[in-house]
């Protein structure tokens, strides 16, 4: 065999392999996304719940399990939208006390994130 052809061959794996690379760094893109999409709800959710920072919250659940953080976005309620949307769960407790369910959702939520 000729050395131009294998000089060929191999600018033709270099280029698979350059394009393999940009297709898996535009998976992982989309990936951290849809992860921080479904972050945000539970983020918001549990720093209304516990007063911690969003930020401090957000970066604690950034290397949570796939399997985790769907039951925390079931448990958060992120599919019946935005926190104060029409039709949501209201757990704000009377005035001068907090209710049981509110302890329970804090001290839930701060198990969870310790």
């Amino acid at each position: 065999m000729s050395d131009n052809f294998l000089l060929k061959v191999a600018d033709v794996l270099d280029a698979i392999a350059d394009e393999k690379s940009q297709l898996e760094t535009e998976i992982t893109t989309i990936k951290q996304a849809q992860r921080q999409e479904k972050l945000s709800p539970i983020v918001e959710k549990l720093s209304f719940l516990t007063g911690d920072d969003p930020d401090e919250l957000n970066s604690k659940l950034a290397g949570v399990d796939d399997s985790v953080l769907s039951m925390l976005s079931g448990l958060a309620g992120s599919e019946a939208g935005p926190m104060g949307s029409s039709g949501s769960a209201k757990t704000a407790g009377l005035i001068g006390g907090s209710s049981s369910r509110d302890h329970a959702d804090r001290d839930f939520a701060n198990w969870i994130l310790s």
